[in-house]
């Protein structure tokens, strides 16, 4: 480490001591940072949504997410989907804050329009996500990862460890 660098500890914002920071220390401390950054990012996308589709809405939305065995790796998706963001449209087709594809809605029932509705949005997904693991034998979180992301037929295309898995359950292990 140069003279000029400067560690802060990620939740004091103290300065820390270089001289007793070993290289698995600062990855650490290089991580701890970038979780304290993504759960403060979410926290604030998390008002905002708050603010546009009312707190109730969103608490309905943690309830949902808290409910599932997979709440870790849901909300990273969530942030990486569509950042919170209720009125998403992706250049794909996939709508909504859990960027569900209409084709993937329809063959649940859910008609096109729900998929706008945030809570339901979310109902579906985790639906979707929880199918996707109990398919794929618990060979668990990539595969479901990338068929959530890429359809069933994704998984057998890229294979379960796309970039996509990787970077959710990347996220997840910070949290």
């Amino acid at each position: 480490m140069g003279q000029s660098d400067v560690i802060l500890d990620p939740v004091t914002q103290e300065q820390v001591d270089d001289h007793f920071v070993s290289q698995d220390s600062l990855e650490f401390y290089t991580l701890l940072d970038s979780c304290v950054i993504d759960l403060n990012n979410r926290h604030n996308r998390m008002k905002k949504l708050a603010n546009k589709i009312g707190h109730k809405t969103v608490s309905e939305i943690i309830y949902l997410l808290e409910k599932s065995s997979y709440s870790t790796i849901l909300y990273p998706m969530i942030d990486l989907e569509s950042g919170w963001n209720d009125s998403a449209y992706s250049y794909a087709g996939a709508i909504g804050i859990a960027q569900i594809m209409p084709r993937t809605a329809r063959e649940y029932g859910m008609p096109k329009d729900d998929l706008y509705d945030p809570v339901k949005n979310v109902t579906l997904a985790i639906q979707i996500f929880e199918e996707h693991i109990e398919h794929y034998h618990y060979i668990v979180e990539h595969y479901a990862l990338t068929a959530y992301n890429k359809g069933r037929g994704g998984v057998k295309k890229y294979g379960a460890f796309s970039g996509y898995s990787q970077t959710i359950l990347r996220a997840k292990n910070l949290n």
